[in-house]
């Protein structure tokens, strides 16, 4: 009887420490804090551009059964010079599908669907034919020391793959000014 006792509360402390070990590291690795600097990372490693993010946070409602993530009020700044404004792209609500084996497995963000809403973006390019719509840089490999100068772990070091299964666009509006072919378009609310 005392060896029953001894060995509940024993697998009763193992599984309490279990618990507690997953729930500090889902807190740490899926927190606003630790979701804004994973997207901010990939952003800094991804893009040339300069972007500031609302409010950021997992998704399972609509991309159910997959893991998806949510960024609401983004504004993706072009670099400077390359066009007469500053803002390319304001975003009211962005929702990418994740695949999460691909993460899990090879540290591969494999985007598999889109749904894009109350986007508002103004494409230009200059007499010389350059455009303010580069906003993915190549990527110099050097990963190691980027990691290493912004203080985020090697495990977040991943690679940006896009399979789009999916594109679903609400109330876009683009204005385009081509100054290089004189054209001029815009789309409003589509």
């Amino acid at each position: 009887r005392k060896a029953l006792k001894v060995s509940g509360i024993v697998l009763l402390t193992i599984t309490a420490l279990l618990v507690l070990a997953t729930g500090l590291a889902s807190w740490l690795l899926l927190s606003r804090s630790g979701l804004r600097k994973t997207v901010s990372y990939a952003i800094e490693k991804y893009s040339p551009c300069r972007a500031e993010l609302g409010d950021i946070k997992l998704s399972i409602t609509r991309t159910f059964p997959h893991i998806g993530l949510t960024i609401n009020d983004a504004v993706a700044f072009c670099e400077p010079g390359t066009s007469p404004s500053d803002t390319l792209a304001s975003i009211g609500n962005l929702t990418v599908q994740i695949d999460f084996d691909a993460y899990r497995n090879d540290h591969t963000i494999l985007v598999e669907k889109v749904f894009l809403s109350d986007v508002s973006m103004f494409v230009f390019k200059d007499s010389a034919g350059t455009s303010n719509l580069d906003v993915f840089s190549k990527g110099d490999g050097n990963t190691q020391d980027e990691s290493a100068s912004s203080g985020i772990p090697d495990s977040l070091n991943t690679c940006l793959s896009f399979d789009l299964k999916k594109l679903k666009l609400d109330d876009i509006s683009i204005k385009y000014i081509d100054n290089y072919t004189h054209v001029e378009s815009a789309v409003d609310g589509f």
